[in-house]
C-alpha cells in the first residue's frame, strides 16, 4: 500500500534556507578563524569543541537511551515522557564525574604548590 503524501513547498523552501544559511555560518566562521592570534585561536577552538561535545552527547542520551530501555517506550515503539528522568538522571552523572575529576585535579594542584612552597622555606 502506498501513503500519498502532499509535499508543502513552503516548508521545504523555509528548511532549505536556514540550512543553507547555518553552512554559510561555517564558512565565514572558518574565514574569520584564519586571522586570529594562536591563543585566541586555541581558545575558540576549545570551546567550540567543547560545544560539539555536549551536543553530541545530549543528543546520544535523548535519542539512545529511551532505546535501550524497552520497558519505557509506549506500543508504538516511542519514547515516553518516563524516560525523561531516566535521561536527566544519566547526564547528572555524567557531569558530576568530570566535575569530581577536576575537583581532584585542583586539589592535588594546590598541594602541590603548598609542598612547593614549604621546601623553598
Amino acid at each position: 500500500m502506498l501513503h500519498r503524501f502532499s509535499v508543502n513547498f513552503k516548508l521545504l523552501g523555509i528548511g532549505l534556507l536556514f540550512v543553507t544559511l547555518i553552512k554559510m555560518c561555517a564558512v565565514v566562521g572558518i574565514d574569520i578563524m584564519r586571522h586570529l592570534t594562536k591563543n585566541t585561536y586555541n581558545q575558540i577552538i576549545t570551546l567550540f569543541v567543547s560545544f560539539a561535545v555536549g551536543s553530541l552527547s545530549g543528543s546520544s542520551f535523548y535519542h539512545l537511551l529511551p532505546q535501550a530501555h524497552a520497558d519505557l517506550m509506549d506500543e508504538n515503539r516511542e519514547p515516553m515522557h518516563s524516560s525523561l528522568h531516566l535521561e536527566h538522571i544519566s547526564i547528572l552523572g555524567v557531569y558530576a564525574f568530570f566535575f569530581c575529576v577536576k575537583l581532584i585535579k585542583i586539589i592535588f594542584e594546590i598541594r602541590k604548590k603548598n609542598v612547593l612552597k614549604i621546601a623553598k622555606n
